[in-house]
Parts: C-alpha cells; structure tokens; sequence
C-alpha cells in the first residue's frame, strides 16, 4: 500500500507524522550505511518499516535471528497491510521431497525480487545464508509451453527427468510430474499449483490448472512457464543477496549481530554496499547516524476489565489516536461488549483485524494495542493456508489378497485377465476359491467382492463355489447383528423416556464464546458442534460420542458444550485418563475461558492432599463450574453441587463400569465422549441411526502431515534429529517404554548430544518431581524429554515437533499413531522417526504394523490405520470379542453391510438395495491397460462406476478420469454406456437385457412401470409371458452394439420418462 493509499485512520500513516520519522527519512536519504534506531520493539518495527516502505518504495529485506521471531514478524506487517513475503528456511538433513513447497516459495520471492518491484522480504539469519539459483540461471532456464504448438511428449518427458523433476503416480508437491497416457501432470518448482497438459500427437491441445488435493482441473490457461534447474543442484551458489534491486534496505533487530550467521551476512551486506537499519528497544546512543523513537510498551493489565478499559481511556489521553487489534470478530464483540460500548463509535478508537505481537504506545501521537495482550491472554499465531493432500489411497484389493464375495464367500483376487469370443473382447476380474475353483466375473459386479478385513493374525479359510455353508454362515450373523441391533434399540428407547437437562437454544454469550475460537473451524467441527448442542437442548439425557483423529479439534468441541452447560448454571465434569492431559487440559480450559467469570478447578496427584480436600469443598458447595480429573473423580469423597455434563475424554481408555459411574450419581446427566480411536467411515454410518456420534475427519487447515520414518537404531540418525530441532528452537520427545533402562538411555542420548538439556519423565515418578519435571519442559528449560508412553494421550505442545520412539516393533498401531499425534500440532513440519533394532530380527506382523505407520502418514489417515488396525489386530479392540467373531466370520465390509440393512429393517426404513443387471449385448466394454496401467486405478474406477447409483454420479466419475488420463478409447466409452443402461434397466426393474432374433430381450420383476412403456409405444415394444418384454430393432443399426445401446437408452429414457443420459464432452 503506497503513501497516498494510506488513510488518516491508520496506525502506519499516524507514525509518518512523527518528527522522528522524518529524522529516519532523513537518515535513509543520506550516505548513512549502518544506521541504528532505539526505542522500538514489537508491532512498533514493522509500523515504522511499513511506513518507511511505503514512503520510499524500496525493497526491504528483513533478518530475525530465528523462524520464531520471522513468523511474529509477517503477522506484524500482514496486520498494517504491507504484503510481507516470506523467504522460508529450508529444513537439513530431510529429503528433497520434504523442502519442495519451501523451496517453491523461496523461488517465488527471488522472482518478485528479480523483477524489481518494491517489496517486504521477511528473512531468518539461516535462509538468507542457504544457497539459490544465480540469476542468471532463473532468468534462463525457464520452459515456455503454449497450446496449439508443436511439442513432443516424449521430449517433454526427458527435459523433465534431466531437470531434477521426481516422477510419481499423482502430482502433489513442487519438483514432481506424472505420466498417463496423452496427459502429463508437472508442478514447476516456482508454481503456486501443477499444471496438467493434454497432447494430440505432438501438439499440446490443452493445458489446465489442477488441484493437487483433489487431482481435479479449475480452470484452463493458454501458456506456461516451467522453471528447469538441472538435476544436480550444485550450481546454486548464489545468495538472496544477488538479488536485491539497487537501493535496497537491510533491517535486522539489535541482537542478529550475537548469532553465529552475523559475519558471513556483514559480509554479503558490505559487498553489497546496502544501507542497514538496526532496531533495539532501548534508546540508542544519539549521533549522526541514529534516531530515537518515543514508544512505549503496551501494560498487561489482565481479566479485570475495568482496569483494562480504564487503562485505554488513559491511551486516549495520552496518546490521541489509538488503533486496537483483534484476532477475531469474536474477540471484537466481546471487547464492545465488556466497554458497554462506549468505544464503539469513538473519533479516537480505531477497531482493527489482524495479530500483532506485541503493542506499543507513541506518547503524544497515537497507540497500537493488541486485545490479547490487554487481558493476558496468550496469542495464538495466524493462521496459515496449508493446503494438505486429499488424495487419501483407499485400500484396494490387489492380486493375492483375501476378498469376500457377498453370493459365495471367500476366496482370493487373482487379477484380471481378457477373455476373447467370436463377437468381443472383455476383461473378468478372477478369483479363486477352495481347491483352486475360479470365478470369472464382469468389472461392472465389483461391487459384490471387497477386501476381506478382520481376522487378525489368522488367515481366513477359502469357501467353496456352490457349497451351502457360506449362505448359512451369513444367516448366523444376520441373526446375531438382529440380537445386537435391538438391544441397542432398546437402549436408546429407555434414554428417551428418561427425563433429561433441556438445555436452551444459544444465547449470543455462547456466540461470542465461540466467534472468540482464535482458528477457522472445519465444516466437520461446525456439524460435530451443532449435533452435540442439538442433543443437549432435547428433553432426554445426552450419550454423544465424538470419535476425531489426533489434532482434529475435539477439545474445542467440548469447550463449546461444557460453556453451554455452564452457562445454564450447571457443573461440569471431564474426565481424562492421565495426569498430564489432566494438567494441559486445565490449562486449555483457563486460556480459553478467561474472559468470563468461570471457576475451572483440576484434581489429580499432582495436588497435594490438603488442595484435593479443598477443590472437593468447593465442588460440593456449587463454588466450582468445571472440574477437571483423572480416575481420583470417580472416588467416593467427590460429590457435586448440580452435574449437568460429564465429558469422558480418551474413552476407549476407561472401561463400562467407569464410564457409568456418573450416570448411576444421576440418571438425567448428558454424557459426551471422545475418542482418538479412529472409527471408520463406513462403520459410523451404519451406527449413525442407532448411535449419536460424530466423526471428526478434516484436519484444520494449517496442519502439515507428520513426515514419517521407520529406519533401524542409529546414533547418527538420532543426533541429526535432535540438532535439526534444536536449531529451529524446537524440542523433542524421545519414547523409550522401559522404566527400568530409561535413565541409561537419558545417559547415553547426553553422551551423544552434550549440546541439548535432557529429563525423564514416566507414570512411577514423584506426583511433585513429575510435575516439575513437566513445568521446566513446557517453560523450554528442558530440550528432550525421554519419557515412556505417558505423553501418549492428548498432550499438545507446540514447540515439540520430533519425535523418536524406540524399539518401535513393540508397539501396537494405534499406540504407534497416538505417538505421532503428539507432533506436529500446529504449523511447523513436523518429524516422527520409529527404530528398530534390525527389520530382519522383527516379526510378520511387527513389519505389517510398521509398514503401514509408514504407508499413512498423511492427514486423515487415521481412518486408514484403523481399517488396517482391523486387519492386523482383529476387531476385538473396535467392537468387542463377540463382534470380532462376526466381522471374522465374513469380513468387515460384508458385516458393516449387514449391520445397515438390520438396522434399517427393526427402524422399519425402506431398504436401497441395488439390483443386478446382467447387460448381454456384444459390446467392448472395459478399461484397457493402455489406457490406466496401475490395476488398484483400474479397480478404483470400476467400483466407482459400479456403485454410481445416478447419472450425476455416474458424470463425476467419467469427468474425473477424462480429467486425469485423457480421451477415453472407444471400449471405457463403453463401459460408461453400459453402466447408463443398467441404470435405466433397474429403475424399471429389468435385471435381463439380451439381443435376439426378434429384437432385444428384457426381463422384469415388476409389471406396473413395463405395461406403461408398451402402452406408450406399442408399435416398438411388446410383452411375452409373465416377465419379459421386447424392444423391436431397426435392421440398419443392429450390427453396431453401441448404437444399438444408445438406441435402446433413447426409447427406454423416452417411455419412461426418466433423465435423458448425456455424452460427456470431449
């Protein structure tokens, strides 16, 4: 924003006015190098560089000692509106892989550099010293691609390769490009997102912009640029330094010059012969090549809000001019409220969006404050767009895997092979059952096999093609699930007619409670809130349970319901398995509900007992809103004044008789759950009618996925991880799960990295010594924490994004996600590395276990792992044993099937079930290899078009693989046609079509809607018995199958007036 867009209500335009600006400007214009400013701190730098840019329209590059402070920093200036970029650190010692989106960002601001427009570059001392492209190199290298032109596919290809680009199967990061067909996918190094180009011959017919979460195309350009590097990156020798504009400005704070990177970056500055200026937040030494401002900090006044707006009155006064910074439109609210409104339309008080870091006072000019620093509030950093991958692999069937067929039973996928008759070609999916049986069927019926999951370590015997028995073991679960399903029935049924706390709907202090939620929510967290707030307004007693994979939101989920119930006047218990969640959770709950008069007590070992004796009193007497605890609630001695809500966080760790304890205290209690456990989808939609829950699976935008390691102990490995943390101001937890031999592996990790400050931290410890140990880590007093799995549920550190669990092997998969979800909570990469002792010495199933902690690691993959869970474990842990031997049995999908239609049934709701249509006319209709290569993709699509279950579905599924491999071959063509067709068949109940001699044969299983079709059109269709119907064929078109297939679609579309199919463009 320049000068003259500048508005007399801003902060940047109040600090030009100031005369020791115009002594800096002064400084600035003059032949001044190295030019020292005092008295300037927080907020103040980026207001006073803010209004030096916009003033001068020189590019500035700014130094911070470290990411910490760069971050502070961007916000700062992203709050005054001056468009910072950010020049981002790459991390050491990690794959190429892992550093491409930073790398693509670092390119970006050397782009906007080279093209010498004015800008603001936000530096560390460690990124401006790493390595770029030279100049020349960026301004050379670069590929134009165009449409219409002439460009060989094959050399397109190469020039990747020989330029550093990785191929992979989907294009999701920076530096990497795919192949399919006539479509080549490329995410150029400097792009913001990949680009997807379609060839006809050598000419390039199409170029698209794609969506590297969802592989889909928005929208389509004319040309690009591909930036080439060379495939080794040796040549970067230069510096960011190479690429500022003549005239540039280089600012740093007062204490860069201490850090180790200080001489080599004097040095780059001297070469440069740029102009330096150098905040401190004390007064400077005054001379001819420095200037003093008059700032202030900004006083931490706390919760009192009269003290609070007594002291911005003062600013007022003093200063004139006050601009007031909200992190959001809740905080804003609630602060208009608390005033009474009195600043609401003030002259003096500017209301302003953004997070600052910290505010400052220009004493007789003009203040900027900050709303969390005012009350004491900790502030939470803004949030990042982080696009994160949706492209989520579903866990296919592949050749050699155990699959269940819904009609026969189980048996084992073989592949797909191409059978050939005298009219066609097709491809059979085969598989083979009990002493070598095979059965061949058509891509179109995938729908009727899936993977078997669910037997655990066992591997499940073959059925027998025609044999009874597998029809009469689906009829022994059918009867068990009818047991299981009334009985949940009936559970729900008896909560029904208990009177329960009906609470009132919202009331705008809920409102304001939650617009004050300093994050955008997920649109699964906003349904999650509503459903569970929904519960609670009903007259009946709540059983809701939140299922949410690690870092998905679920605290703040309960947050909201407990506020809500507090508000009513009601207590509030939440119960949690460990004594550290008990502590983090206590300190969530205070941070977030500072603002109001809300008593939140916490009752764990770590209170001595005097303390316990007195937060029990106080329960008891009403004095106490929120209770927080371990099991030591559950005691007898715990008695409350008025419970409304229990909330039972980690509830796969308590057992029924614990989580039934409050319920006996008071029948009318509401009860909400949560659990880490991821649930799958599939299962919590067959609950979903029977069961209140929830699932949480978006992860919040600005969360990374953990990069995951599974590698064998390494001492090198381990001190590379800890350093790389520690040099990015980070922690690390280290788990080794042996009590007896941690203070040997404390000692051996100290030998090893004499640089970093060690503690051990595990459940037989000192209730005190723990909870010191625990208060100097989270005070960053202590680097690594050695600690057993103690730390496993909940805890949520920011600063620790490393962690390194030992003998890996002996944790099971759910422990080993539990673990990861410690890291990477917020916006820093995080790193998770499991050891080994030696991948030969470990078990089947300890491989199993790991390969898949490796295999999902992206966001979401919790469902995943808990799919995989079933496979490894058995379903004994999700469901209990009885229901394992069911999912044992015939397979978890098949079990979820059943569960679904039960309930359906006993609810006495209208059962979908899918008819098959058996379509036998001469048609090629089949995906070829030539056309998608990878058989999981192939299969992926099949039974995306099999269970496509309307022409809209089945449009999305068409666009989407015209959109990624290109113009289909006549045969996929085909397939869509014949999957259109079986959908207007079984809308009139035809499960038959055939060709014969008199014309097309159908056969229907319900009379109704066929006696209107022939009474519509008598002259082209007619009745035979009881069940068939002909369609008469013109003699021209017969010979073709895919007219004769349109033909058909048009006078069945026509006479039953269902949707006209429609041909996907080309």
């Amino acid at each position: 924003m320049t000068s003259k867009e500048r508005r007399k209500e801003d902060a940047v335009y109040e600090c030009r006015r100031l005369n020791q600006f115009e002594r800096l400007l002064e400084l600035v214009k003059s032949d001044s190098l190295f030019i020292r400013v005092g008295s300037v701190f927080g907020a103040g730098v980026a207001t006073v560089v803010t209004a030096l840019f916009s003033q001068e329209r020189r590019t500035v590059l700014f130094i911070c000692s470290d990411t910490e402070h760069q971050q502070d920093l961007y916000d700062d200036f992203h709050a005054f509106k001056a468009e910072p970029l950010i020049f981002p650190q790459l991390l050491e010692d990690v794959e190429k892989r892992v550093n491409s989106a930073l790398e693509r960002d670092r390119l970006r601001v050397l782009e906007k550099l080279a093209s010498n427009a004015p800008t603001i570059v936000v530096s560390t001392a460690r990124s401006v010293l790493q390595t770029v492209p030279s100049p020349e190199d960026l301004r050379t290298k670069m590929l134009k691609l165009q449409t219409t032109k002439n460009f060989s596919q094959e050399e397109l290809l190469k020039i990747l390769y020989e330029n550093g680009y990785e191929k992979v199967d989907f294009v999701e990061t920076p530096g990497e490009y795919s192949h399919r067909g006539c479509i080549v996918d490329v995410y150029s190094f400097n792009s913001s997102a990949p680009f997807r180009i379609e060839f006809f011959g050598n000419e390039i017919e199409s170029i698209r912009i794609f969506d590297e979460r969802t592989q889909q195309t928005q929208h389509l350009v004319e040309a690009i640029e591909i930036m080439l590097r060379g495939k080794e990156t040796k040549q970067e020798e230069g510096r960011i330094f190479d690429f500022l504009p003549k005239g540039s400005i280089i600012v740093f704070e007062g204490t860069l010059p201490e850090c180790e990177e200080w001489r080599p970056i004097e040095e780059e500055i001297q070469k440069g012969s740029f102009k330096t200026i150098s905040f401190t937040a004390t007064p400077v030494h005054q001379d001819e090549h420095s200037a003093n401002f008059p700032f202030v900090p900004e006083r931490v006044v706390g919760a009192d809000t009269d003290s609070v707006m007594a002291y911005v009155e003062d600013c007022i006064k003093s200063a004139k001019k006050v601009f007031i910074f909200f992190l959001t439109e809740g905080d804003k609210e609630r602060f208009i409220e608390l005033s009474g409104g009195r600043f609401k339309n003030s002259q003096d008080v500017v209301f302003l969006n953004g997070s600052i870091s910290s505010g400052f006072i220009a004493e007789g000019a003009f203040a900027v404050l900050s709303y969390t620093q005012l009350f004491g509030k900790s502030r939470l950093p803004r949030e990042l767009e982080i696009k994160e991958s949706a492209m989520i692999p579903e866990i296919e069937m592949e050749p050699g895997d155990f699959c269940v067929h819904t009609d026969y039973g189980i048996c084992r996928f073989r592949g797909i092979e191409t059978v050939k008759d005298k009219e066609r070609t097709e491809q059979m999916l085969v598989f083979e059952f009990e002493g070598g049986a095979k059965l061949y069927i058509p891509p179109l019926e995938i729908d009727k096999v899936h993977r078997y999951i669910g037997a655990g370590r066992a591997r499940p015997a073959l059925s027998r093609l025609g044999d009874t028995s597998w029809l009469r073991r689906k009829e022994r679960v059918k009867k068990a699930l009818d047991k299981l399903s009334q009985e949940l029935l009936l559970i729900q049924a008896k909560r029904m007619l208990n009177k329960g706390i009906a609470y009132p709907p919202d009331s705008q202090l809920q409102k304001e409670f939650e617009a004050a939620f300093p994050y955008t929510e997920t649109e699964d967290q906003l349904k999650t809130v509503k459903a569970v707030k929904k519960a609670m307004e009903q007259p009946r007693p709540m059983d809701y349970l939140v299922a949410g994979d690690v870092g998905y939101g679920k605290t703040e989920v309960a947050m909201r319901s407990a506020f809500k119930a507090v508000e009513f006047g009601r207590q509030v218990a939440v119960l949690v398995p460990t004594t550290l969640l008990a502590e983090q959770h206590y300190r969530t709950f205070k941070q977030r509900m500072a603002d109001y008069p809300i008593i939140i007590e916490v009752l764990s070992r770590f209170r001595k007992p005097s303390e316990q004796h007195e937060i029990i009193r106080r329960l008891k007497e009403g004095k106490t809103d929120i209770i927080i605890g371990t099991h030591r609630l559950l005691s007898k001695d715990v008695e409350f004044y008025d419970l409304g809500l229990v909330i039972i966080d980690e509830e796969q760790r308590f057992g029924v008789v614990q989580k039934e304890h409050f319920k006996r205290l008071r029948t009318s209690i509401d009860v909400l759950s949560l659990t880490a456990t991821p649930i799958p989808r599939t299962l919590n939609m067959a609950l979903s009618g029977i069961k209140d829950m929830s699932v949480l699976a978006t992860p919040p935008p600005q969360k990374l996925a953990v990069i995951t390691k599974v590698a064998p102990y390494s001492k090198n490995l381990i001190r590379e991880a800890v350093i790389r943390e520690l040099m990015r101001n980070g922690q690390v937890f280290f788990v080794h799960n042996r009590v007896k031999t941690i203070e040997q592996v404390r000692s051996e990790l100290t030998t090893l990295i004499p640089e970093a400050r060690f503690a051990v931290a595990h459940g037989q410890m000192d209730e005190y010594r723990l909870a010191e140990t625990m208060a100097l880590f989270l005070d960053r007093k202590i680097d690594v924490l050695v600690t057993t799995t103690i730390i496993e549920n909940g805890l949520d550190i920011p600063t620790v994004n490393t962690l390194i669990v030992n003998n890996a092997h002996t944790f099971g998969l759910a422990d080993l996600h539990q673990l990861r979800g410690r890291v990477g909570r917020h916006k820093e990469q995080a790193f998770a590395y499991f050891l080994v002792p030696s991948f030969e010495r470990l078990n089947y199933t300890a491989r199993q276990r790991l390969r898949a902690i490796e295999e999902f690691s992206r966001l979401g993959a919790g469902f995943q792992i808990a799919l995989r869970d079933l496979e490894i474990r058995g379903a004994g842990n999700l469901l209990g044993r009885e229901q394992a031997g069911l999912i044992h049995a015939v397979g978890y999908d098949l079990y979820v099937r059943l569960l679904s239609q039960t309930i359906a049934a006993l609810k006495k709701q209208p059962a979908r079930e899918r008819l098959p249509v058996e379509v036998a006319l001469p048609l090629e209709a089949h995906i070829p290899a030539e056309y998608i290569s990878d058989m999981r993709q192939r299969i992926e699509f099949y039974r995306q078009i099999a269970t496509a279950d309307d022409l809209t579905a089945l449009d999305k599924v068409q666009e989407r693989m015209r959109d990624l491999f290109g113009k289909p071959p006549d045969s996929v063509k085909n397939l869509f046609l014949k999957a259109r067709l079986s959908l207007a068949l079984e809308n009139l109940t035809i499960d038959y079509i055939g060709l014969r001699k008199e014309g097309i044969l159908m056969r229907y299983r319900e009379r109704t809607k066929i006696k209107r079709i022939v009474e519509k059109d008598p002259k082209n269709f007619w009745l035979v018995g009881e069940d068939s119907l002909y369609l008469r064929i013109p003699q021209p078109i017969q010979p073709n199958p895919t007219d004769t297939i349109m033909f058909i679609l048009d006078k069945i579309e026509r006479n039953s007036k269902q949707e006209p199919h429609r041909i996907i463009p080309e």
